[in-house]
């Protein structure tokens, strides 16, 4: 914490990056984490017990110390075992990858999410350090004064365990296994797939491993005793990967409590077209990079099979069988898995054609109104989906985006895009920079409003307003509404089995059905308005083709006299 600017205007931070009143912002974020409806005395009350402190841009927050790479665990300096949560600004975390000797980014942190020694609560932590990526500021508490807080408050304790599994399961996937190539796009929607297993002692890897593809997290595995291995493949260490679609060894078991993270069999083919790299990556374990042992010994896995070693230490029992958390897209219930002969390519998201040749040029850019004045942002992602193909319903982005009466912000349209398999990039550029973009993007406009640009073309630029329609604006006019932020979507494999929304009258039925006898009624009385409407031609018709003919005068009187009565009955309805 030493990096940590704790006085701001002794440092020149704007006054606009910090809340003047930090107690009261904290308790805000603090508010909108329990979830629930807490006494505001309470709250402030528990606000009291963090320590603020501001920060600007490349400042180190934290900074676990470095553990060697024959560790399974984390040793933490005293001086940091405290939970931070952001209150304002970015904080990127670090990771450490041992393949590439280099930090790699692991996550970015944003207002109301948290890191720190919550990590600890769980046996196993994996390094990390987190480095200003804004200016603003965090609140930090020590774990000795958390801890009876949060018995007073499971729903927050809930969350914190949950952010920090989903933080540790990042660093793992990206510091030790060969999803490291994966962007955090793609990443975030492959957690959701992935379960967390524990084995005993053992126990066979068989019957645990046949249900899909495995990394191993902790752990060690061996043959049983007096026994030789019927596999000449090695056992796998920390970060190595076997299972579907390759077969299991079965003589392999746990010689200590292991525990894996784990891709079910029916989630395969969803799995690969997020993540292409498993289709390529099926060697049970991996072979490469055998040079550094990674069970803790320096050995290599071939000759580790029955050393006795330092117990790794078991997971923690809430997190036995434990899902992933933060999910951006719900798998599928069911999934048909991919044979290892059949073909693992996957159709990529095109631009849907319409229209005519002559009329391809307009109408291939859709527009979709918006519903209401806070509606822009939803209209806006249901104006590219569909550009892509994708029909996606206007209430259902609405939650996904968290619109509300002042409309969306970028950060919610971004989740929401990721969430239908877009990656989405929040920037801050001029036009000449994003010109050359062949995909639509939204772009902020006039401070409160958001339109789609389709295409920037000399000294026009196609936009399509939710509240307006399509138009083709000048550069200069583009320039003058536009706040120079926008959000860049680019399409990605994950778009392609997304699900459009369906159109159906379904709704309406259930909205009519309780009102059933109402519109019998209508329908009956319709109906007998249409008999009588017959009436007048009809009589007119026989007066002039029977009654006069024949001059009947006695006819022509009745038929006269019925005449009248309906007109009558006719104008009085």
């Amino acid at each position: 914490m030493k990096n940590i600017i704790r006085d701001s205007a002794e440092h020149g931070l704007p006054p606009s990056a910090i809340n003047p009143d930090p107690a009261s912002n904290l308790s805000v974020v603090l508010q909108s984490l329990t979830l629930d409806s807490v006494d505001p005395k309470l709250n402030y009350e528990f606000s009291q017990s963090f320590d603020l402190d501001h920060f600007q841009l490349g400042d180190k927050i934290l900074a676990y110390t470095k553990p060697e790479l024959s560790q399974d665990s984390v040793e933490i300096e005293q001086d940091h075992q405290y939970l931070y949560l952001v209150c304002q600004g970015r904080v990127r975390l670090l990771g450490f990858d041992a393949e590439k000797q280099r930090e790699v980014s692991i996550q970015v942190l944003e207002e109301g999410e948290t890191f720190g020694a919550y990590d600890l609560l769980g046996s196993l932590s994996y390094p990390y350090r987190a480095i200003a990526a804004s200016s603003g500021q965090v609140a930090r508490i020590s774990l000795n004064q958390l801890l009876p807080w949060l018995e007073r408050l499971p729903k927050w304790s809930e969350i914190l365990g949950q952010q920090a599994q989903h933080r540790q399961c990042l660093i793992f996937f990206k510091t030790l296994t060969k999803l490291r190539t994966l962007n955090g796009v793609s990443l975030n929607q492959l957690l959701p797939y992935i379960i967390e297993t524990r084995i005993e002692a053992g126990e066979s890897l068989v019957s645990s491993s046949q249900a899909g593809h495995c990394w191993l997290r902790s752990g060690q595995m061996a043959t049983p005793e007096g026994t030789e291995a019927n596999s000449s493949a090695p056992f796998p260490s920390i970060g190595d990967s076997w299972g579907y679609p390759m077969p299991v060894p079965t003589d392999w078991i746990a010689q200590t409590d292991v525990l894996l993270y784990q891709l079910p069999q029916e989630h395969w083919q969803a799995a690969c077209a997020i993540a292409p790299v498993l289709a390529n990556s099926t060697d049970s374990p991996d072979q490469e990079n055998r040079q550094t042992a990674k069970n803790g010994d320096g050995k290599s896995p071939s000759h580790q099979r029955l050393v006795n070693k330092t117990h790794t230490p078991s997971p923690h029992p809430n997190q036995t069988r434990a899902r992933p958390t933060r999910r951006v897209l719900e798998p599928p219930k069911q999934q048909t898995p991919l044979e290892p002969s059949q073909s693992e390519s996957f159709d990529f998201p095109k631009p849907a054609k319409q229209g005519w040749r002559f009329l391809r040029f307009w109408q291939r850019y859709p527009f979709i109104e918006q519903q209401a004045s806070s509606d822009c942002g939803a209209a806006c992602l249901a104006m590219i989906g569909q550009y892509w193909g994708k029909r996606f319903a206007l209430n259902s982005l609405r939650e996904l985006a968290g619109v509300g009466r002042s409309g969306s912000s970028l950060k919610g349209l971004s989740k929401a895009a990721e969430s239908l398999g877009f990656q989405a990039s929040p920037v801050r550029a001029s036009l000449g920079r994003l010109a050359d973009r062949s995909n639509p993007w939204i772009a902020h406009w006039e401070g409160d409003h958001y339109i789609v640009v389709y295409q920037v073309k000399g000294n026009k630029v196609l936009v399509a307003d939710p509240a307006v329609g399509k138009r083709s604006l000048p550069r200069k006019d583009f320039l003058q509404g536009w706040t120079g932020y926008a959000m860049l979507l680019d399409p990605t494999p994950q778009l392609a089995i997304t699900p459009s929304d369906k159109r159906s009258l379904g709704p309406f039925w259930g909205l009519l059905w309780p009102h059933r006898s109402v519109l019998l009624q209508i329908i009956l009385a319709t109906l007998i308005l249409q008999v009588f409407g017959l009436i007048t031609p009809l009589f007119t018709q026989i007066i002039l083709d029977r009654v006069i003919i024949n001059r009947s005068l006695v006819t022509l009187n009745v038929f006269s006299i019925g005449l009248i009565i309906f007109g009558i009955w006719t104008i009085g309805v």
